[in-house]
Formats: C-alpha cells, sequence, structure tokens
C-alpha cells in the first residue's frame, strides 16, 4: 500500500479493514501499521496474523508437522514464525559475530523404509514443503512416505518393469498438500541407444491413488545424475547429457506436449529456476564470466515442437542457443563475483513477487573463493525486472555444491557430520551430528529441517 492507500484505510469501518489486511501480503500489512494507533492496533490482531500465516501455509513456506496447530498460537507467536522464516532457527545464529552456535534438535522424526545396504550411500530424501510426505529416491526407483505415521504411502511403477532405473525427480505440491505431481525421470539400463523416459505423475497422499498423466520417450538423450529438474504447473526443465562442452536442458509443457532443447555452450554448470511468468537461467559467458538471465514464459510457444505419436523421443529439432532467448535482464557484476557454481531462489514470504536469490562462487579479484551474496528479484508482469543487491554474506569453509535456505544457511556434510553455516560476516557455524547419512542429505527451503538415509532410515530432523 501507497501513503495514500494507507490514510484511505483510517476512513473505513474496523471489520472492513481488518478485512483488508488479511488480504495483503506482509510488508503492506507493516506499512499499513505505521498510519496511526488505530491501524497499527488492528494491523498486529490476531485475526489479521492468523489470515497471513494461514496464507503462507497454502504456498508451501510453513511447515504443518513442525507448527502447532496455528489458531491456538498467540499473535506474538504467529509474528515469530514468520520472523523464523527471515532469520532461520533460533539456534541457528551466534550471539557474537563469527562464534559457533550449537544447533538444538526441537523434534525427530524416524521412517522404517526397506532400503538395500549395496544403494544406500546414494539414496535421497526429500522432505515436502507441507512437511508431511517424503519422496525418497532409492534401489532404481521412487517412494513416498507420510512421516508421522511412518507409512509407505505409494511406490513408482517402472515404465518398463524390471528395468527402468530412476535417474532424477521433482515434486510439487497441489491442493493443499493433498496432491502431489511428480516428473519422474528414468531410463533402461544397458540400452545402446539410450532409451529413457519422463513420467508425469499425480499422487493422491491420501489414498495413495495415483494417475500417470504423462510418458514421453526422450531418447537419444539421457538424464544427468548430478542436477535436478525443476517443475512449475505444467512447464518442466530437465538437464540433459550432451555431447557439447556446455549444458543441454529440455524444456517441456506436459499438458501442450511441447519441447525444444536449450544449448548452454559454453556453459557446464548451468542452472534453470523456473517461477510464474519467468525463467531465470544462470549460464557462464564466452568470456568466462557467470551471467544470469531472465526470460519471459510468454516468448516460448515461438519455439515449441510439439510431439506427436509419430515421433521417436526428440530426435529432430536442434537444440537452441541461449542467446537465442529473448532476456528481459541480465545480471552479470563484474566489479563483483567472477563465476559462479551455484545459485538458489525461494520466493520471498513477506512480498509477493519477490524472490531471494543466494550467489556462490569467487569474488572479481578472486581474493576471496567460495563466498555468497545475497540479491533481490522482483518480477511484475509488464515490468522491466528489478535486482537488489542486499549483502556479501559469508565465505564458506570450504568448496561444495550445496543449497542455501530462504534465510540463507546452507549445510556442509562430511561423513558423519553436518556442518551449518550462517549467512553472517565473519562467517559462523554450528555442527549437527548425522552419523550414518548417505551422500545425499536433504535441507528444506524454509523450516530449515535436515532429512537424510541411513543404512535402515529416513531420519527428518527439526531444530529449536
Amino acid at each position: 500500500m501507497d501513503s495514500a492507500q494507507n490514510t484511505a484505510l483510517t476512513e473505513l469501518p474496523e471489520d472492513i479493514i481488518l478485512h483488508i489486511l488479511a488480504r495483503c501480503e506482509i510488508v503492506a500489512v507493516l506499512s499499513a501499521a505505521q498510519t496511526c494507533r488505530y491501524v497499527h492496533f488492528l494491523a498486529f490482531s490476531k485475526t489479521v496474523w492468523l489470515a497471513l500465516v494461514e496464507e503462507l501455509r497454502a504456498r508451501s513456506m510453513l511447515d504443518a508437522t513442525s507448527t502447532a496447530n496455528i489458531r491456538d498460537l498467540t499473535t506474538n507467536e504467529l509474528i515469530g514464525l514468520v520472523r523464523r522464516l527471515e532469520s532461520g532457527p533460533s539456534s541457528w545464529s551466534s550471539s557474537q559475530s563469527g562464534s559457533p552456535f550449537s544447533p538444538e534438535i526441537k523434534k525427530e522424526f524416524v521412517l522404517h523404509p526397506e532400503i538395500r545396504n549395496a544403494d544406500q550411500y546414494y539414496n535421497f530424501p526429500k522432505l515436502l514443503p507441507s512437511g508431511q510426505h517424503v519422496l525418497f529416491k532409492h534401489s532404481r526407483n521412487l517412494e513416498c512416505w507420510n512421516v508421522a505415521e511412518d507409512r509407505l504411502v505409494w511406490k513408482h511403477t517402472p515404465v518398463v518393469e524390471g528395468l527402468g532405473h530412476l535417474i532424477q525427480f521433482a515434486a510439487e505440491e497441489t491442493d493443499g498438500g493433498d496432491t502431489v505431481v511428480m516428473l519422474i525421470c528414468e531410463q533402461i539400463s544397458g540400452t545402446l541407444p539410450v532409451t529413457s523416459y519422463i513420467s508425469i505423475v499425480e499422487l493422491d497422499v491420501r489414498t495413495g491413488d495415483h494417475k500417470v498423466v504423462s510418458v514421453t520417450r526422450c531418447s537419444p538423450y539421457s538424464f544427468r545424475s548430478y542436477m535436478e529438474p525443476s517443475l512449475l504447473g505444467s512447464l518442466c526443465a530437465v538437464p540433459l547429457e550432451s555431447e557439447r562442452d556446455g549444458d543441454t536442458y529440455l524444456i517441456f509443457d506436459w499438458k501442450l506436449n511441447a519441447f525444444f532443447l536449450l544449448d548452454f555452450d559454453p556453459s557446464p554448470s548451468s542452472q534453470v529456476y523456473l517461477c510464474p511468468g519467468h525463467m531465470v537461467l544462470k549460464a557462464d559467458s564466452l568470456l568466462g564470466t557467470t551471467e544470469i538471465h531472465v526470460v519471459s514464459t510468454s516468448v516460448l510457444p515461438q519455439f515449441w515442437t510439439l510431439i506427436s505419436s509419430s515421433t521417436h523421443g526428440l530426435s529432430g529439432p536442434t537444440p537452441i542457443p541461449l542467446t537465442a532467448l529473448p532476456t528481459l535482464s541480465t545480471l552479470c557484476p563484474l566489479d563483483v563475483w567472477k563465476s559462479l557454481h551455484w545459485i538458489s531462489i525461494h520466493p520471498s514470504p513477506l512480498r509477493h513477487n519477490t524472490y531471494r536469490v543466494w550467489c556462490y562462487g569467487n569474488t572479481a579479484n578472486r581474493v576471496f573463493e567460495n563466498v555468497v551474496w545475497r540479491y533481490d528479484l522482483t518480477l511484475l508482469p509488464n515490468k522491466d525486472p528489478a535486482w537488489r543487491p542486499r549483502i556479501l554474506s559469508c565465505i564458506l569453509p570450504r568448496a561444495y555444491d550445496s543449497r542455501f535456505t530462504y534465510s540463507g544457511h546452507s549445510l556442509v556434510f562430511g561423513r558423519s557430520t553436518g556442518q551449518i553455516v550462517a549467512p553472517t560476516w565473519p562467517s559462523a557455524s554450528g555442527l549437527t551430528d548425522m552419523q550414518g547419512s548417505g551422500a545425499f542429505p536433504h535441507l528444506a527451503s524454509y523450516s530449515g529441517t535436515i532429512t537424510y538415509a541411513t543404512k535402515r532410515a529416513i531420519v527428518i530432523r527439526y531444530f529449536k
């Protein structure tokens, strides 16, 4: 709200003001609270903050498992849930700058799937944003587990039973967490040329019923096992193995049954992030610097190739070079970074159409390596993207491939210990025991929950 709207708000009846505030974004409520004492009182009422927190749950930003019945919480406790999203668990910060902290476990769940010892080190559990279910990739397949009940909800049936090898997956919760839409990438073992498939599966987690919505043959391409695909609505971005120096991505709309191949040459470590109406792409330039591009999804139809029953996989279309995509914005601050290893992007719980972007790489002058920067990105319809640099956050203890939470925390895993690194300067960190963990623990984007698999179980750990 602007100042004129805030002033007009004071002239309305109380119930109308509460109704309006309950449907605003959080930053607008905080702005309105500065108008006068009366509006401030209403803006910090339980009615308003209960509605705001419920909206965060609907946006998959608040973990339903880690919070009590929100209607039983006080206004201050509801506000505390939002503050936690901004700053991370309270035990993940130190009282003195740069001092170590001691992560405290608040709650822990243990699930008991049947795990083959031969595969356990490479198994990958992923806690879904609602906190109610875990998707577990193991033994060449994918399962869904109910967290509270330690119960198997569903197990994937490969496209070709007995031969399918699940490579990667992505998932999105809809219907308040009652439905999980999954993108499943699998290929047939030992075939030349490679035989690979993408399946779209809808799962009702209440009943365990599932529906295979789409199966697409992706031959002659295979999938990159160490790069995760992305899924948002009907749009997918899947990293493929490429004979070129750079990466190739499959951009695929499963409702339209249309695709194109995007060539990132010469970039060998590209990323594609999907958000409503836009794609954010990380790529290396010919000069060796890293660039972040913003592309409107409205330009994609001009590149689509329809997949028909006569189409033999994805053969035919020539990959489209990244330079052919019209870009709305390119971020490449040559005085800040030389190259980026990874970026993590999360929608803001406080402001709609705004994203927090954590960039991890090396400084332009090479004085520091393994540095993290934060930017805020605003993507409004029919307006140019707006980048705002926020902080030079921290220097990580060593190079690694990890993700960053919305609050900027990251997990460095080594053998039996997880090192949680806070986004502070100088850097601060704390250790948590992860005895027996496989190579791929999962760090939840908003709750900070750590999920990992051992030889016998899946551990889901919440922190104070």
